[in-house]
């Protein structure tokens, strides 16, 4: 566990207890027509989801999605990250555009949801990312008020505690986050201030201290991914004004970034994961046709192409995913453009 000697306590949050579980069994069934009553919990079903039409020219890749355990509460625009197996869900949007606090978490071992300490505030559209057995939360906003956040939070699951760390240099949402390198990187969205949004900040837990000086993202985007592969920071997709495909990779080490192939289906609020050592990308939204997305696609930085999966069995937006022994589950989202919420859980098995 990390040691931040820096870090102050929340206090607006309550005394930290053992997590309480969640039953699931009264939540409603989520179920395709195309793959039936396949699920997952602690033994999965091996039932397989229908396998989308290769893209001309390009090798398909082969999987499996499976229903998951649904979420008890329903929501989009949030994150998650996965510590020892267990998969941590903080905040979001509900159906009406609500803020939420809420904090849940899923043991994928025993396939069951858990109530856990709620945020110090309500928080949609932030960047979440789990290292060394901590997970930082970093900025989002509340949805129908103009304050965009500047606060980091880490949680503590030995504790389920929140404290509350230096706060990055200022308020940003609709971000990406990955850990790299032992530092916490934040990138795109939307800065207050009109701020440039461009700009690559890292949070070094060590030291407690932000660095704000590090080489501009080169395509400016908001509603983002981004995901660790080999040691660099890997942003894909997003949007400005339009859907964009652009997917750039930094090197911590030598300051700087390069282009890569582009995602074939542009779009924004997907959720991303790394299975083997591949980038997975899946659902997502277009607004300029006010569609969400099913598709699933996969880079392999080793051809340094991407390649289409199966799609998912609910198209979504606005997604928290996280990967855990191979597994990819991709969790809650919006069926429809904009405001939208589910507690759809898919998980998908290569």
């Amino acid at each position: 566990m990390l040691a931040i000697a820096t870090a102050a306590a929340v206090g607006c949050g309550p005394a930290a207890s053992s997590a309480t579980p969640v039953a699931s069994a009264a939540l409603p069934p989520v179920a395709s027509a195309a793959a039936g009553p396949a699920s997952v919990g602690p033994a999965a079903s091996a039932t397989a989801s229908p396998t989308s039409a290769p893209t001309p020219g390009v090798p398909s890749v082969g999987g499996t999605w499976l229903v998951g355990t649904a979420v008890p509460t329903q929501r989009a625009e949030n994150s998650a990250a996965a510590i020892s197996g267990v998969i941590y869900l903080p905040g979001g949007l509900d159906a009406r555009g609500r803020t939420l606090d809420t904090n849940e978490a899923y043991d994928t071992l025993t396939g069951t949801w858990m109530s856990l300490p709620p945020l110090p505030e309500p928080r949609d559209h932030f960047g979440l990312v789990a290292l060394d057995g901590t997970l930082y939360l970093t900025g989002g906003g509340q949805f129908f008020t103009p304050a965009v956040r500047a606060n980091t939070w880490a949680f503590d699951p030995a504790t389920a505690s929140w404290t509350n760390l230096a706060p990055m240099p200022t308020g940003r949402w609709q971000h990406a986050s990955a850990a790299v390198g032992g530092r916490v990187y934040v990138v795109g969205g939307v800065v207050e201030g009109n701020g440039d949004s461009r700009s690559l900040w890292a949070y070094d837990p060590v030291s407690g201290e932000w660095h704000a000086d590090l080489a501009p993202l080169p395509t400016e985007r908001e509603h983002l991914s981004a995901v660790e592969l080999d040691g660099r920071l890997i942003v894909i997709g997003g949007r400005k004004v339009r859907n964009l495909g652009a997917v750039e990779a930094y090197d911590p080490t030598t300051d700087r970034w390069e282009t890569l192939p582009e995602l074939p289906t542009p779009r924004g609020g997907m959720a991303v994961g790394v299975i083997r050592g591949r980038i997975h990308a899946a659902g997502g939204e277009n607004l300029g046709s006010m569609a969400t997305h099913p598709e699933h696609e996969v880079f392999d930085p080793v051809t340094m192409t991407w390649s289409k999966a199966p799609d998912m069995l609910t198209k979504r937006h606005g997604l928290a995913s996280a990967v855990v022994d191979g597994r990819w589950y991709v969790i809650g989202g919006g069926r429809a453009a904009m405001l939208s919420v589910s507690n759809i859980v898919e998980v998908f098995e290569p």
